[in-house]
């Protein structure tokens, strides 16, 4: 499997290789044998590398070789082979498709495992197509505050295209972009973040993707800006979008198109209302710039309309977790600047730690909001820091569930502050299939990274490869200094056994 695996990735852009990367976990599909052997090879190729001229590969030379290792673990699961030893209501431990945004990512009919509960409560919100037309650069209306900068772009003399070296634009060569129309194929609410996921039908999706050798005209399609209205008065927008673009071509009513997905994040909870979103979807030429202004040729505007209520009611439950026991921490110290200056992995009691952990019990999976209550009074400000917001993130929990268990990655876990946010896929479907859920907490620690040495001094010239080092981290060893450079690490988990917090079901 692994040589095809190789060979249908040979074509994979980095975009994708970051998708794969932050999808996947390879630790969780490999024997510890093909571990070592992976990590031999990648250390080899990380001492061999030494090419300035390619600076790219010089700073992720780890990535190329990490693709098949995740896409393998992807396509493992893709295939509908099973994890040994995972239930079905961990499956999304391993199978990033029951995470919300990673579902809505997938147009309905190819995915593979439906969420019933998730596809009943998205038709509850009504949500409706209210306007779809296309401006080319230099028409725009001003619906944002760069309107009128982006029309001069196109309108000055010279363009700002010319001023870099680029053919001027000309708005009558994109006249072939006023086909594209937007419907809305799904909205769904879960009380903080709205998904948005629509139909962009065009004669020819295959210019919006970026695969391979691109034939002219080679386009993005991006979200650049959205507007949220709630009974006619302006809502405050959060600017944290994740879009899917015009990365994946669908049909639908046998027109062609691209899936298009969208994440917001909201600033405040919606009230139930009548709601009106607007979505702009910028066009690039990547022939000229594939994200920033110079390469924009024109936008798609969509409006849609939906009523909030179905999101905005859901029961929620909270339990107090005290935790017990001692485990290794990575502890750093700072410079004057608030750069690391030292590690050292520290044996640390966490005896009275205490964390408040609020399910919510939502259509989309079961989110569990884990807030810091208060740490040991024997904590320095350093393992405070380390635990919050260290060198690498401290805090994951191992889940256990009708006698099955899985690790959360710290990928899963949105960290803000002093909270820990993750999503189980434990749907109320589920529920009377469960006999319990219960959340063991587990401390990670950096224990061998391999960096790049810096260069210092008058000699020192960033054209020249440096070698490689190993830095092994040991417990409650001497503190050493980080390189700038962190190329690959290995990280120590140590679980808290006697710590088993019992998040309830309705």
């Amino acid at each position: 499997m692994s040589d095809l695996l190789e060979q249908k990735l040979s074509n994979a852009t980095e975009a994708e290789a970051e998708i794969l990367l932050d999808r996947f976990d390879p630790e969780a599909h490999m024997d510890p044998q093909a571990l070592k052997r992976i990590d031999a090879r990648l250390h080899k190729a990380i001492l061999e590398e030494s090419a300035p001229q390619k600076p790219r590969a010089l700073r992720f030379p780890w990535k190329k070789a990490l693709i098949a290792v995740a896409a393998a673990a992807a396509v493992y699961l893709a295939l509908g082979f099973t994890v040994p030893g995972v239930s079905n209501a961990l499956y999304s431990v391993f199978h990033p498709d029951y995470r919300t945004g990673a579902y809505f990512s997938i147009p309905p009919e190819q995915r593979q495992d439906p969420v019933k509960d998730l596809e009943e409560s998205v038709g509850g919100f009504r949500a409706k197509d209210a306007e779809s037309k296309v401006e080319l650069l230099g028409e725009y209306t001003n619906l944002t505050p760069y309107d009128e900068e982006y029309n001069a772009m196109a309108n000055g003399t010279p363009t700002l295209r010319e001023t870099y070296g680029f053919s001027p634009y000309r708005q009558e060569e994109y006249a072939y972009l006023r086909e594209l129309r937007a419907s809305v194929r799904e909205l769904y609410y879960d009380g903080e973040r709205l998904f948005v996921t629509a139909f962009v039908a065009t004669e020819h999706p295959e210019w919006f993707l970026r695969e391979g050798e691109p034939t002219p005209p080679n386009l993005e399609l991006s979200i650049f800006d959205f507007q949220l209205t709630v009974n006619g008065e302006a809502f405050p927008m959060k600017w944290n979008v994740s879009s899917g673009g015009g990365s994946g071509i669908t049909e639908r009513d046998g027109e062609k198109g691209l899936w298009v997905s969208t994440e917001i994040d909201l600033t405040e909870p919606l009230p139930d209302a009548h709601c009106e979103l607007l979505m702009l979807y910028y066009v690039y030429d990547c022939d000229v710039d594939d994200m920033g202004a110079i390469g924009n040729v024109g936008r798609l505007i969509h409006r849609i309309t939906f009523e909030s209520k179905a999101g905005n009611h859901y029961e929620q439950q909270s339990v107090e977790a005290t935790f017990s026991g001692s485990a290794p921490m990575t502890i750093a110290s700072y410079d004057e600047m608030g750069d690391w200056k030292t590690l050292q992995n520290r044996t640390v009691c966490f005896d009275g730690l205490k964390m408040r952990l609020v399910a919510q019990y939502l259509p989309s999976g079961l989110r569990i909001i884990a807030s810091l209550s208060e740490t040991p009074q024997t904590w320095t400000d350093d393992e405070k820091d380390a635990f919050l917001q260290g060198f690498i993130e401290t805090l994951t929990f191992a889940v256990q569930s009708n006698g099955e268990s899985a690790v959360l990655e710290p990928y899963e876990i949105s960290r803000r502050d002093r909270n820990w946010t993750f999503e189980l896929p434990v749907f109320p479907s589920d529920y009377a299939n469960v006999d319990s859920i219960v959340l063991i907490p587990q401390i990670r620690c950096l224990e061998r990274f391999i960096g790049v040495p810096e260069q210092t001094g008058e000699d020192a010239d960033p054209t020249v490869a440096v070698p490689t080092y190993d830095v092994v981290l040991a417990i409650d060893g001497d503190p050493v200094a980080p390189p700038r450079q962190h190329r690959s690490s290995e990280v120590k988990i140590t679980p808290l056994s006697d710590t088993r917090i019992v998040i309830p079901l309705p």
